[in-house]
């Protein structure tokens, strides 16, 4: 993320709590209040202040907040429930800010490394079209957004290795005919990846 591009918005509690969360969950390491403070563009004692709404936040996905004095503040969790969380912000940004727009972007770069949200539009289009079933509006942002953190965590290495073995059978067959259009060796093949994806259908 670019600082001084994200310096052009207004830095409220609600702006703030989001991006803070994505940079955290991307980073998957300890970063200090300051540096979060630096790379937002942000007062110090407000970035204190939204520590306890993040701990509620992430507490309600499943994720503990860590802290040491000497290191600064990070999230421990499992991939699923750090994809679920990063998919949620990116559906309340969408939504509240209605198209895609700069500050959109911004929100973006914070889980993008290749993949962008239309390369993922139009993998899953083709999924709907070859398949003859097609998703409503909403749910088919829905699953682009998670299909999007999903790759894009994949490619910085960060697959699901465990989850739950409960699924319907017919859930995991449309979970593979996605993952395997994604085209991304790491989960097409990735068993772990497809009942996470069929979980979340």
């Amino acid at each position: 993320m670019k600082d001084y591009v994200f310096y052009c918005y207004p830095r409220s509690a609600e702006v703030l709590h989001n991006m803070t969360i994505l940079m955290q969950i991307k980073m998957h390491d300890y970063i200090s209040l300051n540096s979060w403070a630096v790379r937002l563009n942000a007062n110090l004692v407000m970035i204190i202040k939204l520590i306890a709404r993040i701990r509620e936040t992430i507490a309600g996905n499943g994720i503990l907040l860590d802290s040491k004095a000497s290191q600064g503040i990070r999230f421990i969790y499992n991939e699923f429930n750090g994809r679920m969380l990063a998919t949620e912000i990116l559906e309340n940004c969408f939504y509240r800010f209605h198209s895609i727009s700069a500050f959109q972007n911004i929100v973006l770069s914070e889980i993008r490394n290749n993949q962008s949200m239309d390369d993922i539009s139009r993998k899953l289009q083709g999924v709907e079209k070859d398949n003859d079933r097609f998703l409503n509006d909403k749910a088919f942002m829905r699953l682009t957004f998670y299909l999007f953190v999903a790759v894009n965590r994949a490619e910085d290495g960060k697959l699901i290795t465990a989850m739950d073995d409960k699924h319907p059978l017919d859930e995991l067959a449309i979970a593979s005919v996605i993952l395997k259009r994604m085209e991304f060796e790491q989960i097409q093949g990735n068993q772990q990846e497809k009942i996470a994806l069929a979980q979340y259908i």
